[in-house]
């Protein structure tokens, strides 16, 4: 591993914390068994806890606090960085420095393993973004194997083994300001997001009230089954939504069309998609092509539902988010096991669900119109923020661009 800037590289057994448990990994399976799951507590971080941000996704589970303290060598707590070691390999995250609302102080899964950091030595964030980037990335992918489920054999040994290039303390800093600012930003506009789409759902709530009528789906919205083969485009570049992107981002990542391996569906303009996956986690998005002769596909875990002439899009989107909405296709679905439960297409489509009358619903569409409109515009601002950022991380934390030119694109995008 070779840095432009002539950085020297270590490994993270030589960063590492020496207080004792800097490196370990999470409690055996019989220790952190799903019965010991409660309502509240010590959150569980998993794999599907981590975005493509700094942030936590608040899909949680919980143990006891007696629960944690017996399993005291998995606790993280602020700056802790954890990776998977089985699943989801290559995912990074890094424990927030502040309360977001689960505190700062979490519990891994049996699948993770966590590094403290010296930060005497090594900033953690710069850690973090290093093992983001395409370098790192495949510092990771190093260690893994791809047969049978994807997992990283002797996982403390091989993390202690990871190489990274180590800059001037100083230096690291700056790196971390330079691309936080820009995931800070798209974290900003997500919340805003989730407070204008939950005004959406408290009009159309409020407008149900005072006049509404009984109605299916099939009579509110067509499914769209426009399928496509993307590895038929060659090397044009596609938009794609996927049910990892949404999880991680809520934004479509745009990739070569001939990197995607399986069918997808098309994404026409005016569409909402719902994800047939476990609905008892709502997946609803509203996607936002952008054009230029991109063209837009999601996989096929997604329905792809265009309202009908008489229905604003706006309400069909506010309407599938509602928690009533949740709760009627979490009643319908198929499969035994938690991660694999699907609803029907043909059952969707034959909901019955509450929605204004025609007095209602035109007062209704221009009162979250707006709403919208900004959803729309931040979430093609974080698409740029996304590229800017993916564009910088391998430059940063290889010294192939150094700090003040990298300020001065940040500045002019935020």
């Amino acid at each position: 591993m070779s840095s432009s800037a002539g950085w020297k590289t270590v490994t993270v057994d030589d960063v590492k914390s020496s207080v004792p448990g800097s490196i370990s990994i999470g409690p055996f399976g019989s220790r952190m068994k799903a019965d010991l799951y409660v309502d509240s507590g010590v959150p569980v971080i998993r794999g599907q806890n981590i975005s493509s941000t700094q942030r936590f996704t608040n899909d949680f589970v919980f143990v006891s606090e007696e629960t944690a303290a017996g399993l005291r060598s998995s606790l993280v707590t602020s700056n802790d960085l954890v990776f998977p070691h089985r699943g989801l390999i290559g995912l990074v995250g890094i424990v927030p420095t502040s309360d977001e609302g689960f505190g700062t102080r979490f519990i891994l899964s049996t699948s993770l393993m966590k590094l403290t950091c010296d930060t005497q030595i090594v900033d953690p964030g710069f850690v973090f973004y290093f093992f983001r980037s395409p370098q790192g990335q495949e510092e990771i992918l190093r260690f893994a194997s791809t047969v049978g489920t994807p997992g990283i054999g002797q996982p403390l040994a091989s993390l202690r083994s990871m190489r990274l290039p180590l800059p001037p303390l100083q230096e690291q800093g700056a790196i971390v300001e330079v691309l936080s600012a820009l995931d800070a930003k798209i974290e900003l506009n997500r919340k805003m997001n989730d407070t204008l789409e939950a005004l959406a759902e408290m009009a159309l709530l409020n407008a149900c009230q005072h006049s509404s009528e009984k109605r299916r789906i099939d009579t509110l919205a067509t499914l769209s089954r426009d399928s496509i083969d993307p590895r038929s485009l060659g090397e044009t570049l596609v938009e794609h939504f996927s049910l990892p992107a949404f999880d991680n981002s809520g934004l479509a990542i745009i990739e070569p069309a001939s990197g995607i391996k399986s069918g997808k569906l098309r994404v026409p303009m005016n569409s909402v998609l719902v994800s047939k996956l476990n609905p008892r986690i709502p997946r609803v998005w509203l996607p936002s092509p952008s054009g230029n002769g991109i063209q837009a596909v999601a996989s096929t875990e997604w329905l792809v539902l265009q309202p009908s002439s008489n229905v604003a899009r706006s309400v069909l989107y506010t309407l599938f988010r509602s928690s009533e909405m949740t709760r009627q296709l979490s009643a319908r679905v198929t499969g035994t096991t938690g991660s694999h439960q699907r609803v029907r297409p043909d059952d969707v489509m034959a909901i019955e669900v509450r929605v204004p009358k025609a007095d209602q619903l035109k007062s209704l569409v221009q009162r979250i119109e707006p709403f919208y409109e900004l959803v729309m515009g931040n979430t093609r601002e974080s698409q740029i923020l996304v590229h800017l950022r993916n564009t910088l991380l391998p430059k940063l934390v290889s010294g192939e661009i150094r700090i003040d030119s990298a300020e001065k694109k940040v500045k002019a995008a935020v």
